[in-house]
This record gives C-alpha cells, sequence and structure tokens, in this order.
C-alpha cells in the first residue's frame, strides 16, 4: 500500500508526501472560508427556492432534501469546530443544526385540507338528509 502512495502523491525523500503538502499550501484559510461560505449560501437558496411552491402540496423536494442534508453536515462541522476551538461560539451553529435535523425528521404534509363545512353543519345536513 505504502509504495501505491508513493508513486500516487509523491515522496520527497523527508518521510512525508509532496502533495499533502502541495495541497495545505494550496488551501488557504481565507480560501477555505470563502469556499464554505459559497456552499452555505448555494444550499440555502436551493432549499429556499425548492420549497416556495412545491412543499406544501404533500411531497419532499429532493434539492431541498439535499440542501438540508449539506447544510446539517456544515453545521456539525462548525460546532465540531468552535468546540476543539473552545471559543464559546458553538451555540448559534448548534441550534440550526437541531432545527435542520427537526426539519429532516419531520413527515411530508399530507396534502389533505380539510373541506369546509365540516364538523357541527356537516352534522346538521347529515340528520336532514335522514328526516
Amino acid at each position: 500500500l505504502y509504495p501505491a502512495l508513493k508513486k500516487l502523491c509523491g515522496d520527497n525523500g523527508h518521510g512525508y508526501f509532496s502533495w499533502a503538502t502541495q495541497a495545505a499550501a494550496a488551501i488557504t484559510p481565507s480560501k477555505f472560508m470563502s469556499a464554505i461560505g459559497y456552499v452555505e449560501m448555494w444550499s440555502a437558496m436551493f432549499m429556499l427556492i425548492s420549497l416556495a411552491g412545491t412543499g406544501s402540496r404533500g411531497y419532499r423536494v429532493p434539492l431541498a432534501e439535499l440542501s438540508n442534508i449539506v447544510l446539517l453536515t456544515l453545521m456539525a462541522g462548525a460546532v465540531y469546530t468552535h468546540m476543539v476551538l473552545q471559543d464559546g461560539h458553538f451555540i448559534p451553529p448548534a441550534v440550526l443544526g437541531i432545527l435542520l435535523l427537526v426539519r429532516l425528521a419531520t413527515p411530508a404534509p399530507s396534502g389533505r385540507k380539510a373541506k369546509k363545512g365540516s364538523g357541527k353543519a356537516k352534522a346538521e345536513t347529515k340528520e336532514k338528509e335522514k328526516a
């Protein structure tokens, strides 16, 4: 396994892979934060757009579900990061993650709406029909 990794990633002779150091040099914190921000923004936009007209019709929208899972994963990563850093800023992503988890676990609406005239008026019409 090691020779295969050595061939794939390259070895500079010091016991570590040169590909890993090149990737670490290319991914700066500002680029990483920017990429995470774009993923959050697009996931939220896809969730809102796909739920705008179809979420209340009784079925789940796959794009909204995928966006929910992506955002839930990002919030779990944010909670973990803030817990490791011990900076105390883990509560907002934790709350958002819980809300996303509840949205994911909530079943789809049935799509059936109660008809007007149900209840007391409906019972009165049944009595009139019997008489």
